[in-house]
């Protein structure tokens, strides 16, 4: 994935004012200060008239985890945490494979709406995988719903950081950036009908492309965030969503399928372990 090498138009913590700023900037920054949801929706507008060139999308977390330079860093589960063996990205990987075996077998005698896609393309694969927790993949999430995004980032602790991403144009529900070295998935126009939670989410995933999988420094999405926001529940932005319709498990057939793949897999290997910067 290639870095965003010209200055873009953001905010930092001690702006009055859109400015341009390279992304290193925006990264190192502490985050800028949101102190209403009119003010929130101002500054995106002025990003994305400012920036027209990117799509932008939305992240959020409970905290900014910064790499060795202090600066904001946006690995996929399964590159998390910092500081990991390759030994044990190669057994991820092996898991990773082996939980796509098994949801190609779980969906064989199955009818539904997008199964040819799903069987051909292992990207909407690792994208059912990651959604479900099954276990960890080389995509990260994203939304395109600022209102899912900002209640990602406050549902743990109440006050959180979002993030806004820069990538080329969407036309595709998978987007091959041969330019800029990545891939875009755009899971509602993609995922099948019947898995709801990318749905529920505006969900898209961003990875590397092609797969570079030694190349750690290629899958740190904080390459592409644009701005910064420091973002509080107190100050009354959107109605956080509720977790039921975030991640909905009823009536969902995907979430049945997932979970009888996920008693299979090791513990340590799941997707639902937590560790220092885990954040879906």
């Amino acid at each position: 994935m290639k870095s965003i090498g010209q200055k873009v138009y953001s905010f930092l913590s001690s702006s009055k004012k859109i400015g341009k700023y390279s992304v290193d900037q925006i990264r190192k920054d502490s985050g800028y200060q949101i102190n209403s949801n009119k003010e929130l929706v101002k500054s995106i507008a002025e990003l994305s008239y400012h920036n027209a060139k990117y799509s932008l999308f939305y992240r959020g977390q409970d905290e900014d985890y910064l790499n060795q330079v202090r600066a904001s860093s946006l690995y996929p589960t399964i590159f998390r945490p910092k500081k990991i063996m390759s030994a044990t990205i190669s057994l991820r990987y092996t898991v990773l494979n082996s939980c796509e075996k098994k949801l190609l077998e779980s969906i064989a005698a199955r009818k539904f709406a997008g199964k040819g896609k799903l069987q051909s393309y292992e990207e909407i694969r690792w994208s059912i995988l990651q959604h479900y927790r099954v276990c960890r993949t080389p995509l990260l999430d994203i939304s395109s719903s600022l209102r899912v995004a900002v209640t990602f980032a406050i549902q743990k602790t109440g006050k959180g950081i979002l993030y806004v991403l820069a990538f080329p144009k969407t036309h595709e529900s998978i987007t091959y950036s041969v330019e800029e070295r990545l891939l875009i998935i755009d899971l509602s126009r993609i995922c099948p009908p019947s898995a709801l939670r990318p749905f529920f989410q505006n969900a898209f995933l961003v990875g590397d492309f092609p797969k570079a999988r030694k190349k750690l420094a290629n899958y740190d999405f904080g390459n592409r965030v644009i701005a910064k926001f420091i973002i509080n529940e107190n100050l009354k932005f959107f109605d956080k969503i509720d977790n039921d319709m975030l991640v909905p498990n009823e009536d969902d057939e995907f979430y049945e399928i997932c979970s009888k793949i996920t008693k299979k897999v090791p513990p340590a290997f799941r997707g639902d372990t937590e560790d220092p910067s885990w954040d879906g």
